[in-house]
């Protein structure tokens, strides 16, 4: 009848991957990145994900959990952002903690998401002569991003028809 038995044979990635980055840009010199991903964390295909950016004027450090939820059918992630950033003209230390749902529909060729999102910002301002330390300013925001992605490419890889639409 045209058909045929195929033995596969399937085997588990490994669950942690470290991987580790030297750069040099023209503009902010030397810089290093370190991460960590540890997939299936819990059992439930969840991955936490710890990023380490260095560089002479801004150094980063970001931990994300995604968590799939395929009831919904979408995924829960949460993440914390810590930066520091210093210039010629200003100083800024800031944080940024945030968690969010996105759902899939069509085939997951479409995803709706949307969050919250809390930042706090402590910056010194280092250009004004009237001040010789600097003028140091707090910020704090609430926002509620939200992100709309299409895509029905007919192949990740190597796509020869489709379209792929993202909206923030």
């Amino acid at each position: 009848d045209g058909t045929t038995d195929l033995l596969v044979n399937l085997e588990e990635r490994k669950h942690r991957t470290v991987a580790i980055g030297l750069s040099f840009a023209t503009d902010v010199g030397p810089g290093a990145t370190a991460s960590w991903e540890n997939r299936n964390l819990f059992g439930g295909a969840e991955r936490l994900i710890t990023e380490l950016a260095l560089s002479a004027p801004e150094q980063t450090y970001e931990v994300t959990l995604e968590e799939p939820m395929p009831r919904l059918p979408g995924s829960w992630t949460s993440s914390l952002l810590l930066e520091s950033e210093i210039t010629d003209a200003f100083e800024a230390i800031s944080g940024t903690l945030g968690t969010g749902l996105t759902k899939t529909f069509l085939n997951s060729n479409w995803e709706i998401g949307g969050g919250i999102q809390y930042t706090f910002s402590d910056i010194i301002d280092l250009s004004d002569p009237n001040f010789p330390r600097g003028f140091e300013e707090t910020f704090q925001s609430v926002s509620f991003p939200l992100v709309t992605k299409f895509n029905n490419e007919n192949d990740a890889l190597n796509p020869t028809s489709g379209h792929r639409f993202r909206a923030e």
